[in-house]
């Protein structure tokens, strides 16, 4: 097995729990059309496969039904407004980063959320120096758990697959990691229910970040 010299991380649910400016920023869109927000633990549900499935999902429409796009336009407008007055750090997450910087290992950030948030977050709470990379919505042709995203980390590191691992807290982590050939470890104290996390058969869970060093081998 190749010593680990990569870690590609997700960010909703991983590194940060967004999941309160989310909801807010849905609710913001909704009252446009006089519609309630949706309840919270639902948005938690549908967090994790990038904004138009997140709205899709809050109407039950396909995701290329076209009264989709209008609420996505004035979703995305709400939450680039007001991007993180509540977003904070996972538990352990800022120390296990800071660990990896200490070890020399590369991070790279792989999120399906769209980058001007992503920048915003990344400037104003995780810190760029952090990373040596981005990829977010629109990177890569595809969102997770399509593996493209991952498949584009590992290129912009100029690292094999085997000397990686995805670390993230939903199925489309998992599921985009075995696509990519990379291993996964998947948090079990994110937005991912339990049981659709073991299903998409991650090469390992952990509930806290400072039992992932020794998951990783680091």
């Amino acid at each position: 097995m190749s010593r680990t010299r990569a870690v590609v991380l997700d960010l909703d649910g991983t590194l940060v729990d967004s999941l309160d400016d989310i909801a807010l920023a849905l609710a913001r869109a909704l009252e446009a059309d006089g519609k309630p927000a949706p309840a919270r633990d639902d948005v938690r549900r549908w967090v994790g496969r990038g904004a138009r499935s997140l709205v899709a999902d809050v109407l039950g429409l396909p995701l290329d039904d076209p009264r989709v796009t209008p609420l996505l336009a004035r979703y995305l407008e709400a939450y680039a407004r007001d991007p993180m007055p509540a977003t904070r750090w996972m538990p352990g997450a800022e120390a296990f980063l800071d660990r990896l910087r200490a070890r020399g290992v590369a991070a790279v950030l792989c999120t399906n959320k769209p980058r001007p948030i992503v920048d915003s977050v990344v400037a104003g709470l995780l810190g760029p120096a952090r990373f040596a990379g981005v990829i977010a919505a629109g990177d890569a042709p595809k969102l997770k758990p399509d593996p493209a995203p991952i498949e584009a980390a590992l290129r912009l590191l100029g690292v094999d697959a085997a000397a990686a691992w995805m670390v993230g807290d939903g199925p489309p982590d998992a599921l985009a990691a075995r696509a990519a050939h990379v291993r996964s470890a998947i948090y079990l104290g994110g937005y991912g229910r339990a049981d659709a996390i073991m299903a998409a058969a991650p090469d390992a869970t952990f509930d806290d970040f400072a039992a992932l060093p020794t998951i990783l081998g680091l």
